[in-house]
């Protein structure tokens, strides 16, 4: 399972090429796809991304009804048509396209920042002000964040 950490800031160039972390592309280079997957985040002005084996994994799960309601199902499908695959280059770069960049907000510099499974890329500006709301609430609450496990499934046999 690919796992991202971390906080990587990045320039993008006038093209819209961007370096990838070495630690993500580590892991994604071994997929069937080597690059990243990219979905809009809707409500911030960012981006979700992960490695082809995940996208496969979120396809695979279309066709289980105990997944998605048919509602939900609408939302999902209308994500993968707005989902992105960019492959890495040579150097281990990859291609933002407009729509993307325009998206986030994306111009000169751009944030990855790990979310476990999945990272998320943002403009710096606006990655710091999530940042700061999501400490300030969870301050305001008196509360520190717990890392959980997921309970374990049995294995039928």
């Amino acid at each position: 399972m690919a796992l991202f950490t971390s906080e990587y800031p990045f320039k993008v160039d006038r093209k819209g090429r961007v370096s990838v972390p070495a630690e993500y592309r580590a892991t994604l280079s071994q997929q069937r796809f080597a690059g990243i997957v990219l979905v809009p985040v809707w409500e911030e002005p960012a981006f979700d991304g992960f490695g082809h084996d995940r996208l496969e994994e979120l396809a695979a799960s279309l066709d289980d009804p105990e997944v998605y309601d048919e509602e939900e199902l609408e939302e999902v499908q209308q994500l993968f048509s707005e989902a992105r695959r960019l492959p890495f280059d040579g150097d281990g770069r990859i291609v933002l396209p407009e729509d993307v960049r325009a998206h986030a907000d994306i111009t000169d510099q751009v944030y990855y920042v790990g979310r476990g499974t999945t990272f998320r890329l943002w403009n710096p500006a606006a990655y710091n002000e999530h940042k700061a709301k999501i400490r300030s609430s969870a301050k305001s609450k008196g509360k520190t964040v717990r890392l959980r496990l997921a309970p374990r499934k049995k294995k039928e046999g």
